[in-house]
């Protein structure tokens, strides 16, 4: 019986972190649709359609001011063109959160947005090792004041969210 038990837990040592280590496949297809600055439609090769969340980062809502900036960057750059997704999570909506590619080679659409000032660096949800260069690029877009740094106090989407939800409530 001992051996049996010790056979057992030798066998789930082997076996778990395999399977624990394989990486999720990365999405690859096509900009169908851009919601916002943060969220896009993928179309995959295989004709199915995955809403993205662009991981750690947070554009200004579309009726905040620079919302309808940072929507038009992404429409620019990536809408139409090939993509690769590296899904890190979902969120609590069921969308695919993750880090997108545009065109092979180049930087992913998540630090261009944070480099050319049209988004926050989500720090409550950045957590890989990548957030670090978001960081740094956040910074500097701060200090040439590009895009959404031009205004003097920005206000960060998930605040102008939670002044929303307090009007919607306060009657």
């Amino acid at each position: 019986m001992r051996a049996i038990l010790l056979t057992f837990f030798l066998l789930t040592l082997l076996l778990v972190p395999a399977t624990a280590v394989q990486a999720r496949p990365p999405l690859n297809g096509y900009v169908l649709w851009v919601h916002d600055g943060d969220t896009v439609d993928v179309l995959t090769y295989d004709l199915s359609t995955v809403r993205v969340r662009l991981y750690g980062v947070d554009c200004p809502e579309s009726d905040q001011l620079h919302g309808l900036a940072a929507t038009l960057f992404v429409v620019w750059e990536a809408w139409l063109r090939k993509v690769e997704v590296r899904v890190m999570d979902r969120d609590r909506y069921g969308r695919s959160v993750g880090w997108v590619t545009v065109d092979a080679g180049r930087k992913s659409l998540n630090h261009m947005l944070v480099e050319q000032g049209h988004a926050w660096v989500y720090k409550q949800y950045c957590r890989a090792r990548e957030c670090a260069v978001l960081l740094r690029a956040e910074d500097v877009a701060r200090q040439a004041r590009l895009g959404l740094w031009q205004d003097p106090s920005p206000m960060p989407p998930w605040e102008w969210r939670r002044l929303k939800r307090s009007e919607r409530w306060s009657w």
